[in-house]
């Protein structure tokens, strides 16, 4: 499944902060309501994970990510808190370094 055919995961990286909200709560709607598949929560972990990690990802799409992050991680893989944190991790020391 594309991203780009997941509506919530293309409003949390808007630039517009109503569109950002917007996204977070259909996805908080789909994972309430049990609408949430498995397809859909593994890319979009995959893409709040590049998002949030990415240098070169605008502030209001690591915001986004940020804020879609914490409906996706009490459900999230053991692989994407891993990820989550070694990336993290990586930028943190990225940006001590400067």
């Amino acid at each position: 499944m594309s991203s780009l055919h997941i509506p919530w995961l293309a409003l949390v990286q808007s630039k517009k902060r109503l569109d950002r909200e917007k996204g977070l709560q259909q996805l908080k709607e789909s994972v309430n309501e049990g609408r949430l598949g498995e397809e859909e929560r593994k890319e979009g972990e995959r893409v709040v994970s590049e998002l949030v990690t990415s240098l070169t990802s605008p502030w209001e799409a690591k915001h986004g990510g940020l804020m879609a992050s914490t409906v996706l991680l009490p459900g999230a893989s053991p692989q994407l808190m891993e990820r989550m944190r070694g990336r993290s991790l990586c930028y943190w020391n990225m940006m001590n370094l400067e």
